[in-house]
């Protein structure tokens, strides 16, 4: 069976390591010709053409930049279905290779995450108290002077959405590796992915970034009403 038709499947590439799963996804007829590569190394880009298409990315917003992008100069001509990996997704605990097989064979949304044999699945975390383990004084610094209106969280999902109440707890997938079908992703306005690049394009590792890491799944599992 062909699990590649009518899908694209798009990584975000810092490190090359995507190259030691790519058998995998050639188990499932993936081939260079549905696969994008955003390509954040300053290596020359042909190292990578056997792979799939390749587009020289900024190295800004983590994957979440890369993500936006797509969706953003993608949106008229989107497969029914997208999945968006890092590099390193096996490499890390974001999921497990079960997990990462069944994804590519899905027709639905998945979160991309460690289930069934994650002990902290599902992954949530505090809605109102979302609280960066790094040492970011110098890039919250120019967060403030680039998006002083965002603080917090809080204040990111204010201004993207009309919300009358925000759960205490959000489940989000570590790493925003997502299977998305076309009809979830416009669901919402290019205008919302746009944003996703421009809250998060002063940094390779910008506190938006993380954010929007963290409410992604919120916003493609539910119905929010857009802010214009």
């Amino acid at each position: 069976m062909n699990y590649s038709l009518n899908k694209k499947i798009v990584i975000s590439n810092h490190t090359d390591k995507f190259i030691e799963w790519y058998p995998i996804l050639e188990e499932y007829n993936y081939t260079r010709d549905n696969i994008i590569i955003y390509d954040r190394r300053d290596d020359d880009p042909s190292r990578l053409v056997e792979y799939g298409e390749v587009i020289k990315s900024p190295n800004v917003g983590s994957n979440i930049y890369d993500i936006g992008r797509y969706i953003y100069e993608n949106y008229e001509n989107l497969e029914m279905i997208t999945i968006f990996l890092k590099c390193n997704t096996l490499q890390r605990s974001y999921t497990n290779e079960k997990r990462f097989r069944y994804a590519l064979q899905s027709e639905w949304f998945v979160p991309i995450d460690r289930y069934p044999d994650n002990s902290f699945y599902p992954c949530t975390f505090f809605a109102n108290d979302m609280i960066c383990t790094e040492d970011k004084t110098a890039l919250t610094a120019i967060r403030n002077t680039n998006h002083p209106e965002i603080k917090t969280l809080i204040d990111l999902l204010n201004d993207l959405f009309i919300i009358e109440n925000i759960p205490e707890h959000i489940a989000f997938c570590p790493a925003a590796n997502f299977v998305v079908p076309r009809n979830v992703i416009t669901r919402y306005s290019k205008n919302l992915y746009k944003k996703m690049m421009d809250y998060t394009n002063y940094s390779n590792n910008p506190e938006e970034s993380h954010m929007f890491e963290r409410i992604l799944q919120w916003i493609w599992t539910g119905t929010l009403i857009e802010k214009n």
